[in-house]
């Protein structure tokens, strides 16, 4: 919703997002699907996500179903530090060395150097700054174009694609280890439950 303000967008409203995630978790649920990582894909889909995702807890107390934001912000977030060269905060947000990095690695025939545009004029204060992830205390969703005019927001002139490898390296590895831990919550959880029903004898 955040990006309305550029021409081309098309959108939903938020609670529509909320309402097709938690069918698709309902229709899977239905299947016997019991463990869910819903990933996703852009930032601003995050609170809605999950939103979604204490629905489904609620609506199906024995499935275990999770989100995170985005990538590269747990494990792997290290990995963006140790190689970055854009200014923090505000080097990262939205085709910005990391996003443009990735494509310079998977699909660099469809990234135009010579186009790119470095934005980092995020409106910046100690409790609400932005750089990959929104840092501080206040949440807030101020609309785009007070920070940016391209639509961009970082520095995507120092992207490399040996960054974009090693990143999606760190990015998948992430992933992997949340999965894991997805599979071990639902079981231990699931024992416990199990473990604490009251024991019934014959007669």
């Amino acid at each position: 919703m955040h990006r309305s303000q550029f021409p081309g967008t098309v959108s939903v409203d938020g609670r529509a997002f909320e309402d097709f995630v938690l069918e698709s978790v309902g229709w899977f649920v239905e299947r016997g699907a019991d463990k869910f990582y819903i990933i996703n894909g852009h930032g601003g889909n995050h609170s809605f996500l999950v939103n979604a995702v204490k629905y489904a807890g609620d609506r199906w107390p024995h499935i275990f179903c999770a989100t995170s934001f985005l990538h590269l912000t747990a494990s792997g977030y290290k990995e963006i530090q140790r190689l970055r060269e854009s200014v923090f905060p505000g080097g990262m947000g939205h085709a910005c060395e990391l996003e443009t990095s990735y494509i310079l690695h998977l699909r660099p025939d469809l990234v135009h150097m010579e186009r790119a545009v470095d934005e980092v004029a995020f409106i910046s204060t100690p409790e609400y700054y932005m750089d990959w992830v929104e840092g501080g205390a206040l949440v807030a969703n101020p609309p785009w174009t007070d920070d940016t005019l391209t639509g961009a927001y970082g520095q995507p002139s120092v992207a490399t694609a040996e960054k974009g490898r090693a990143w999606l390296a760190a990015a998948i590895a992430e992933k992997v280890e949340h999965i894991h831990e997805i599979v071990e919550q639902h079981e231990r959880r699931t024992a416990r439950r199990q473990a604490r029903r009251p024991q019934t004898t014959d007669r």
